[in-house]
């Protein structure tokens, strides 16, 4: 009597393990991530991934049909024009067909969506170099103090420590005098003088209104933002998805739309 219980509850725990399986779907994270595109008429031949991750700050809904219908500060007219006119020249496009895909990134130091993205691509890199060509650019979307920022990281950009410095305002607050950033720049291990120079030089103030004009006409609500190739991509999203994106592009290859 007590074995036939045993075999009984026994069948009962295999039965119902087997349901919470099924409930569970473990294999559905090894799924082919499903992709699909919409077309970017009025800048051509890019194209934006319909599904959209997690994105904080920026614009208002809608601004992926903005584009060039977007109204910019009249400093920033020539900036657009010129972009527009060339997208592909401002995403590295076309990539020679058998190198890595032009991969770029907008990013703000206070978008909190973007260190999971950050380990992400981190991590896609370290796994296959080869794969993508990683750029930068800053969409400071949170006000004066990312702003600030921004400007800091691009000055130390132009010694090679864009990547150092964001890892630092990470945790530290942006200096708010010029001598808290030369001490910032000197436990950096920059150039002082050149660091400074360029905080407040023309090239830095160009870069960050070109990342700016660039992340609108893309239509990025905010950040984290990227461009795989030719395919806009808005908030965080899978590595999975990133995975068969680039997967894609480098199958199809460099847009004809781009020469």
């Amino acid at each position: 009597m007590a074995g036939s219980t045993r075999r009984n509850l026994l069948r009962i725990g295999a039965v119902l393990g087997a349901a919470a399986l099924v409930m569970a779907r473990p294999w559905s994270a090894f799924r082919t991530p499903e992709i699909a595109f919409a077309d970017m008429p009025r800048m051509p031949p890019l194209r934006r991934l319909v599904a959209e991750g997690a994105a904080s700050g920026g614009l208002a809904g809608g601004a992926l049909l903005a584009g060039l219908d977007t109204v910019f500060p009249p400093g920033d007219e020539a900036t657009a024009a010129r972009l527009a006119a060339d997208p592909c020249a401002a995403l590295g496009l076309p990539w020679a067909g058998d190198g890595p895909v032009p991969v770029t990134y907008f990013t703000d130091i206070r978008c909190p969506s973007c260190r999971a993205l950050e380990a992400t691509l981190s991590a896609m890199t370290d796994e296959d170099p080869g794969a993508m060509a990683l750029r930068t650019r800053e969409f400071p979307v949170f006000g004066p103090r990312s702003e600030a920022a921004a400007r800091v990281i691009l000055a130390a950009g132009r010694q090679g420590a864009a990547d150092a410095m964001r890892a630092h305002l990470r945790v530290r607050p942006v200096p708010e005098d010029r001598t808290g950033l030369a001490r910032l720049a000197e436990g950096q291990g920059l150039d002082v003088a050149d660091f400074l120079r360029d905080w407040d030089g023309l090239a830095v103030q160009a870069q960050l209104v070109e990342d700016r004009v660039l992340a609108r006409l893309l239509g990025l609500p905010g950040t984290p933002g990227l461009v795989v190739g030719r395919t806009i991509v808005v908030g965080a999203q899978p590595r999975a998805t990133l995975a068969r994106l680039v997967a894609i592009e480098r199958e199809q290859g460099p847009p004809d739309g781009c020469s």
